[in-house]
This record gives C-alpha cells, structure tokens and sequence, in this order.
C-alpha cells in the first residue's frame, strides 16, 4: 500500500507539473512564414516579416546587398526575424540596418537579431538624443543601445542616396529628424532638441529598381490626431510609388490625403496584429485610412500580415486582403509579385 501511496503522489505531483508547463508554453502563432519561392536570387525582395502590432521588413538587392528595417516587439527578434533571416536566406551578417524610430514595437527586437547577426556596412537609426523615454540598464532601449554600439557601425544617416549605395537599387534616406531630402528640414524638435512626437523623427526610405517605386516609412506623422504633418511634404520628395508600406500601421495619424494622392500605391502593405493593445486600444488599421484607400481608384490592393483589430465595416474593407502572415514581393525591373496573390506590372513612373 505504502508503495502505490508513493506512487500516486508522485503521479499527482507529475501531472501538476505538466499542466503548469503546458499552460506557461508559448502558444501557436496566428500567422506563418514563408520563403521566397522560384528563382529569386537576381531580383529584388522586399519581405515583410509578421511581427504582430509591430514592423520588421528585409530587403535583398539582385546584388545580394541586405536591408533590415525594424525588428518587432520584444522577443519577436528571436522568434521571427532571427528564423526567417537564418532559414530564408541563410544569413550571418547584414550589410545596413535601419531602425525607424525608438517604439518599442519596432526596436524591441534588434537586441535579439544583433546578437545573431554581424553588420557589416552601417546601422542606422535617430540617434540617442532622440530617445524620450525611460533609460534603465533594463529597458529594452538600454539593450538595443548596447547591442548597437557594440557593432561599431552605428550612425545617424544622412538624407539622400549616398547611405546605402547598391549596383543595382537606388536607395533614398527621405527623412530622418524632420530633414526632408530636397525639402526644408520640419520642426520637429521642442526647445531642449527633444522630439514633439516620437514618430515625427522617423527614418522613411524611397527604394526604386527599375521602374519599381517602394516607400516604407516607420511610424511617420501626417498630421491626424494633432501630429506634424511629415507625409505632405515627404510626398513631394517621394511622388508616384507601386507599393507603399502604410505608415504606422494605417493609424489615424499617418495616410492622409496629400500623401496618398501624390504616392498614388497601387497597392498597399499594412503591418499589424491581432489582440492585446490593437484590440483594446488602437483598432489598426483605422477605419478612416480604409475609407480613403478604398475611395481611391488607384489602389488596388490592400495586404495585411494579420487581420488586425479594424472597427471598419466590411464594405470599406473590399480591397483587404490579409496574409495571414509575411507578405514578400519578388520585383523585377518592370514587374514583381506578391507571393502567394499574383503578379503585376510596375505603373512605370
């Protein structure tokens, strides 16, 4: 009896502990990920990494130069950019990265992916003066900032086309700490030399190849919401696009007529996610940037990497199609695809 009694306790203590494990194990994404399919080695990819409510998107040049923008919340790094990079393309090192700005759903994750990747040319970012908020050893900022300067390689980029020089695709720096390329800076500073709004300081990238035009953003302000209108004057710099990374994850603040009227996306990347702070507080994508998307006649597709948590009626919501996770583009110099949905010409502006 004393032998089963044992037994039946340590069975009791077992099953305890299995069902605490399996309520405190990671759950199963939503979303998936993908790698680019086909022959796409001498073109250029544009991978938009579902990251949740955050951004992460990779480029690779025909010339195999490497581009990481922004890396997601905390722990995404590791979960989604670091797999995707290593599996997809078998990286080591990345030539650039560029981090938009310093929320965290798009710094959070760089620690992780700096630890795991060299970078061999420069990472870029606002700089650290531009940082508003808390700065403990613990905060996550405190762990990108030394994974950063720990790479040696990291600066403030200039507006322009000289920061990350390619044989094939022409980059632009557009903006970076309101300095518009070809435009007088916008003042987004207060009198201490802080930002007024964190994502007014975005770093916004024009990348062109062929007659290929992509626009990608971070979480730069077009006046909604009482934010600096950024988008205005960053669209005379920017004009007709094939693709457009919606800017701040289609927030009220960002999108707004002018942008979209002068860029003219045929079609449109949003990234976003699925619960938590989107469901109860943002409702990404709002439902006045779907409105105006499906007004247009220009646009003609609208991707998400998740369904996101919009209040939009369906009827605005015609143009949406969500990818349940990472949307790629496979560009040629006149025409590219998006995986998994079809193929289209460049409008060849």
């Amino acid at each position: 009896m004393e032998f089963w009694g044992i037994h039946r306790v340590l069975f009791f203590i077992g099953a305890l502990f299995w069902a605490n494990f399996v309520q405190s194990a990671p759950r199963t994404k939503s979303h998936h990920h993908e790698c680019p399919k086909g022959d796409w080695k001498n073109s250029l990819v544009v991978h938009h990494i579902a990251v949740g409510q955050g951004d992460a998107t990779f480029l690779r040049t025909p010339s195999g130069t490497t581009v990481l923008i922004d890396a997601g919340l905390p722990g995404r790094g590791k979960a989604d950019v670091v797999p995707t990079l290593k599996t997809c393309y078998q990286l080591e090192s990345l030539d650039y990265v560029v981090l938009t700005h310093f929320d965290q759903d798009h710094h959070g994750g760089l620690a992780q992916v700096l630890k795991h990747f060299k970078v061999g040319r420069a990472l870029y970012d606002p700089g650290d003066k531009m940082y508003t908020g808390a700065t403990g050893p613990k905060t996550m900022f405190s762990r990108f900032k030394k994974a950063a300067d720990a790479t040696g390689k990291r600066k403030v980029p200039a507006v322009g086309r000289t920061a990350i020089p390619d044989k094939s695709v022409d980059f632009t720096i557009v903006s970076v700490n309101g300095k518009i390329f070809n435009h007088a800076s916008f003042p987004v500073l207060n009198d201490k030399g802080k930002p007024k709004d964190d994502n007014a300081i975005s770093i916004s990238l024009l990348v062109r190849y062929g007659t290929f035009d992509y626009f990608i953003g971070g979480d730069l302000t077009g006046g909604g919401n009482r934010t600096p209108d950024l988008e205005s004057a960053v669209a005379r710099t920017v004009g007709d696009v094939d693709v457009l990374h919606a800017n701040h994850h289609g927030s009220e603040t960002s999108s707004n007529d002018t942008f979209l009227k002068t860029l003219e996306p045929e079609h449109v990347v949003i990234s976003v996610g699925n619960g938590g702070l989107n469901k109860g507080r943002y409702h990404h994508p709002e439902t006045s940037v779907l409105e105006r998307l499906d007004s247009y006649s220009f646009v003609r597709n609208v991707f998400q990497t998740a369904k996101g948590e919009s209040l939009a009626p369906p009827a605005v919501k015609q143009k949406v199609t969500n990818m349940n996770g990472d949307v790629i583009l496979i560009a040629e110099k006149h025409d590219f695809l998006v995986q998994g949905f079809g193929e289209f010409r460049t409008d060849g502006d």
